[in-house]
């Protein structure tokens, strides 16, 4: 349960998504909080394949985590000295209902699916940068034996590692706005499943806030 609301929450609240069979682990020196920033739903950031009512549902999400952590209807005394384990502990113990399991399995699938695929691409621009690294090699090493046949075969491999550039470029978009799409309405339909227990629960999230601010591992 704790992995799905991590995997719904991850862009809208920062929490961490883990295996589901991770140990909980010590807790470390707490980071500085800070409010999650709401995003421009005029102005999506792009390549994300968010429409404006995603990231309505992003903000209201990340405002509701955010109120909860100074509820005081959430707050219990001695919450600053709590554990690791405690904390784990109580969250184990709060009445979350299961997301859809459908909704569950096709978050995890399209966010697979765009990690697999950005991979893919990453590895395919390092090759061409090589190539490309090698041509201009090929280039200086002539220009020290001939200047003007030299200039010429640099200018031949800059344009050619322009045009590959630029075609890396649509291949990237036309290859990752969908799968960016897929992963989005995927996310959306994991939120409405949990932003609604955020909101009629906000110890749940407090926990989990306590939890970020002592560094816990794995929760």
């Amino acid at each position: 349960m704790l992995r799905i609301l991590g995997l719904a929450a991850l862009a809208a609240a920062g929490l961490v998504v883990v295996p589901a069979d991770a140990q909980f682990g010590p807790h470390r020196p707490a980071p500085q909080s800070q409010a999650p920033q709401q995003m421009d739903c005029d102005h999506p950031p792009a390549g994300m394949g968010m429409d404006r009512a995603t990231c309505e549902r992003m903000n209201q999400m990340a405002a509701s985590y955010n109120a909860a952590q100074s509820d005081p209807n959430a707050a219990r005394p001695g919450d600053e000295s709590l554990t690791c384990d405690q904390i784990k502990a109580e969250l184990m113990q709060q009445p979350w209902q299961r997301p859809d399991q459908a909704h569950v399995a096709e978050a995890q699938a399209a966010t697979s699916d765009q990690m697999a695929t950005t991979r893919k691409l990453e590895a395919e621009g390092t090759a061409a940068a090589a190539a490309s690294s090698a041509e201009n090699l090929a280039a200086s090493g002539l220009s020290a034996v001939n200047p003007v046949a030299g200039e010429v075969a640099q200018r031949a491999a800059d344009a050619h590692a322009a045009a590959e550039q630029a075609a890396l470029n649509a291949k990237a978009k036309a290859e990752l706005e969908p799968k960016a799409q897929r992963t989005m309405t995927a996310m959306d339909a994991l939120m409405g499943d949990v932003n609604g227990q955020i909101q009629s629960n906000p110890r749940a999230p407090r926990l989990m806030y306590l939890a970020q601010q002592r560094n816990c591992r794995n929760y």
